[in-house]
């Protein structure tokens, strides 16, 4: 809902640096997705339902060693973020004329700065905005039922 970096951005680092970080970022190789969820639920943080249903849908990558990796090729991953780090929301948002239903979560950072981009473009079209309650990053996983109805009557109030 905002930029990546930048002014009022999710990380306060520079294009270069996220470029950087993310060529020479470690893939960690495990020899089966179970010593992977065993690792992750050692050492991540507080393992709770929010993770085991993004376990559930993780994506496994082979590595060149007969190991696996839950994160993707850095090389695939430089890509996108040269075009994450490219995108301005605020002005993406100004070419918007379809109904928007906005629905941030409770439990990410920064939820004030996301809010306030909200409030300056929602002018432009038709939208409506609903905190998740008790939600991380993955709304859709952490609260499926509430994220479900408020799509549903979003869709009914539009329509």
């Amino acid at each position: 809902m905002i930029d990546y970096i930048g002014e009022n951005g999710e990380h306060d680092l520079s294009r270069e640096e996220v470029l950087t970080n993310t060529r020479n970022r470690e893939r960690t190789g495990y020899d089966s997705k179970e010593q992977f969820a065993s690792h992750a639920k050692e050492t991540w943080t507080k393992w709770d339902p929010y993770y085991e249903k993004w376990f559930e849908h993780v994506s496994i990558y082979p590595l060149e060693n007969g190991q696996i990796t839950y994160r993707i090729p850095n090389d695939i991953n430089v890509q996108i973020m040269e075009t994450v780090c490219d995108l301005h929301d605020e002005e993406a948002y100004q070419q918007i004329t379809c109904p928007v239903l906005f629905l941030p979560a409770a439990d990410e950072p920064k939820l004030d700065v996301k809010l306030s981009l909200i409030g300056r473009v929602r002018d432009n079209f038709t939208s409506k905005v609903v905190i998740i309650p008790h939600s991380k990053h993955l709304m859709p996983i952490d609260q499926p039922h509430f994220a479900s109805k408020e799509i549903l009557t979003f869709l009914k109030e539009i329509c």
